[in-house]
């Protein structure tokens, strides 16, 4: 059996790495993947990296934990707070202690 690793890199052509959590999206054939860099999407079909930081103009940290609910939203955890994001729109919210 022959294994290919494949390094994943960004619009720099740094890799990305430093890696805290990666979560595999059957439904939309992607990796979302959270680092010190925040959240990334990575496309298994035309082998794409968004940096979804700069798509959405936001900065969550450091992301260190992904799930994704049955409504298409995407959940993540970092240094910074809770944050849920709407996959088929785009939206991004951040939930923190201030909002109890």
């Amino acid at each position: 059996m022959i294994k290919v690793l494949t390094f994943i890199k960004g619009d720099n052509q740094q890799n990305i790495d430093q890696n805290h959590a990666v979560l595999f999206d059957k439904e939309n054939n992607c990796l979302w993947i959270g680092n010190t860099q925040g959240l990334f999407n990575y496309n298994l079909s035309t082998k794409k990296i968004k940096h979804i930081n700069s798509a959405l103009k936001f900065e969550p940290g450091t992301v260190f934990s992904i799930q994704k609910d049955s409504n298409e939203n995407l959940w993540f955890a970092s240094d910074l707070g809770l944050w849920k994001l709407n996959i088929l729109q785009e939206i991004i919210r951040k939930y923190d202690m201030a909002m109890g």
